[in-house]
């Protein structure tokens, strides 16, 4: 079963006129407690607030804090039983000072302070925002800097490649021209034997002629000594006594 309970607070040090009973009402407020928060004419605050015990002893130690222009020197405690008169937690004017001024200077210091809060909250979510962006970013850089390696690596590796595929080729047509000129040799050479071959040949021929001119001799001896020997003989007359 939870314990209700009421405590009495009496708090020390620089806490009038700085914007702290502001601060407990809203410490009290987002705790939801009931009670009240006052100035004294000590220079003290008097805070009276109800609730769980347990909330009571931890909204105690939030009360307790330093923060220009306020500074909690002492917390004085004291735990009683509820009365159960406080429907909410509320801030009572300090009948020393002018109202409307006291209102004005503790909400001048409450919207100073919830602005600071503001400004720190907006501040920590930018720098929260700033470090994601940052990760995100070196994670890019990171994922950039690696496909750049893996592109220096394949680059490398096609280089070996090309490179040992340009020395197979120089190889092979190395090969090659050495064989197209040997051919040539070959060739020119051949020339020369055919031009000799040429020479030859044309020499042959004119022997050839000189053959065919001597059997064109020949033949007409032939026929001359045939006709000769198949002519019909004449007598001769004889020589008169």
């Amino acid at each position: 079963m939870t314990m209700i309970s009421r405590a009495i607070l009496l708090v020390s040090g620089e806490v009038q006129d700085v914007g702290y009973r502001e601060t407990v009402h809203e410490i009290a407020f987002d705790m939801h407690l009931t009670g009240q928060v006052r100035n004294l004419e000590n220079g003290n605050v008097e805070v009276i607030v109800e609730g769980e015990e347990g909330l009571l002893r931890q909204f105690a130690k939030k009360i307790h804090f330093r923060e220009f222009p306020v500074e909690v020197r002492r917390i004085r405690k004291q735990f009683t039983s509820p009365t159960g008169k406080f429907k909410k937690f509320t801030v009572v004017p300090d009948e020393r000072l002018d109202k409307d001024m006291n209102a004005k200077i503790e909400h001048g210091f409450r919207y100073f302070k919830i602005m600071r809060k503001d400004i720190s909250g907006s501040i920590k979510k930018m720098d929260s925002n700033m470090g994601k962006r940052l990760d995100r970013s070196n994670q890019k850089q990171g994922l950039t800097i690696k496909a750049i390696k893996g592109m220096g690596a394949n680059i490398k590796s096609m280089d070996t490649h090309m490179g040992r595929r340009f020395d197979r080729l120089d190889s092979k047509y190395g090969e090659f021209g050495r064989t197209m000129k040997g051919m040539a040799r070959d060739t020119r050479k051949s020339g020369k034997d055919v031009r000799a071959t040429g020479g030859h040949i044309k020499t042959m021929a004119t022997d050839m002629k000189g053959v065919k001119g001597a059997i064109t001799g020949m033949a007409s001896d032939i026929k001359a000594i045939r006709n000769a020997t198949t002519a019909p003989r004449t007598r001769k007359a004889p020589i008169p006594a």
